[in-house]
C-alpha cells in the first residue's frame, strides 16, 4: 500500500483571510471551550467568525507538515467577548 503523499502547505494570501476565517469558524463551532464563551449556538458562527477575524495574521510562518493556529491568551479571549 503506497501512502498518498500530503498536500502542499503555503501561507494564506491576504484574500484568502476571510476563507480562512470562515473555515476556522466552522472547524471551531461546537468546541466545548468556545462554545462555553458563546453560549448562544444560533450566533455562534458569526461571534466565530468575527473572534478570528480580528486575530487573523498573514505571516511568515510556513509548515510542511500542517498549520498552526496561534490560541490568545484568556485576557485576549474576554476582552473580545466583551466586544461581542
Amino acid at each position: 500500500m503506497s501512502a498518498t503523499p500530503a498536500p502542499a502547505v503555503r501561507r494564506a494570501t491576504v484574500a484568502e483571510v476571510p476563507d480562512v476565517v470562515a473555515t476556522l469558524a466552522t472547524a471551531f463551532a461546537h468546541d466545548p471551550v468556545l462554545s462555553f464563551l458563546f453560549e448562544d449556538a444560533d450566533r455562534r458562527p458569526g461571534l466565530l467568525a468575527t473572534f478570528f477575524a480580528a486575530r487573523s495574521t498573514v505571516n511568515d510562518a510556513v509548515s510542511t507538515t500542517g498549520c498552526s493556529v496561534s490560541v490568545p491568551l484568556a485576557e485576549e479571549i474576554a476582552s473580545c467577548c466583551r466586544l461581542i
